[in-house]
């Protein structure tokens, strides 16, 4: 179960990095 939970957050933090990626580049939107 815990490996479950921390490959999630894996996930959300990529999820999360690739967002703010697109924000930065994105600057207009």
């Amino acid at each position: 179960m815990k490996r479950l939970v921390e490959r999630v957050k894996k996930v959300y933090i990529n999820e999360f990095n690739d967002l703010e990626k697109l924000l930065k580049s994105n600057p207009g939107v």
